[in-house]
């Protein structure tokens, strides 16, 4: 019996002189959430993750993610889904799969790391469409104790959801300076500034300053 939130999984390695590769295969329960006021059902899901690490110091991955999700709303009319506005009773099923690859390397004190996701959704209410995000971080160990980092987001949505269009216009933008204090093993301060806007609403610029404490027990 799984839990609803883990998977049955197998993986392992392969290890020759220049690297290892780690592979992982698992299916679980599908990881769209059901909200009290929805009735999902989701469908089970599959995934996979191959891992190339030279060394340590040079890092390559790739993932695939696929599930099913059936939206029922017939005997509902009280909410909508998050996707689109819905004035009475609306089924629909939609197929998703996702494709990532990732990377981290490090030279001396410089580390740079980042992901690309891309989301393909076949959706029988919005035919298909694509969603993907990718990150780059770029940071300097200037002590031993203290890190540099810099970094860009990117998010975007191609729902023809006017939904979704009106929240996020052609895409989510961040810009991320900050700094990472570990004064020892079990302990993180950390201060950010984020400037985010998004593109196409231009009312959407956002400045904050963050502060972080992380303790490891």
């Amino acid at each position: 019996i799984i839990p609803d939130k883990a998977n049955i999984e197998f993986s392992g390695l392969f290890q020759t002189s220049g690297f290892i590769l780690h592979y992982h295969l698992y299916a679980g329960s599908g990881n769209h959430p059901e909200p009290h006021y929805l009735n999902i059902e989701s469908n089970v899901s599959f995934g996979s993750r191959l891992l190339f690490n030279f060394n340590e110091n040079a890092k390559i991955g790739f993932s695939t993610y696929f599930d099913t999700i059936y939206y029922d709303r017939s005997n509902d009319t009280s909410s909508e889904h998050p996707n689109v506005v819905m004035t009475g009773p609306v089924k629909f099923k939609e197929k998703r799969a996702s494709y990532a690859i990732d990377m981290d390397v490090t030279l001396g004190n410089f580390n740079m790391n980042g992901e690309y996701i891309l989301n393909r959704n076949r959706s029988s209410l919005f035919n298909l469409f694509y969603r993907d995000f990718f990150y780059i971080n770029l940071n300097y160990g200037l002590l031993k104790t203290l890190r540099l980092y810099i970094e860009f987001d990117r998010y975007r949505d191609k729902s023809p959801a006017p939904t979704v269009q009106f929240l996020i216009g052609n895409g989510i933008n961040k810009f991320i300076f900050g700094v990472n204090f570990k004064p020892n093993w079990m302990t993180a301060i950390k201060a950010e500034i984020n400037y985010d806007y998004i593109s196409g609403l231009e009312r959407e610029k956002n400045l904050r300053l963050l502060l972080g404490l992380s303790i490891i027990f």
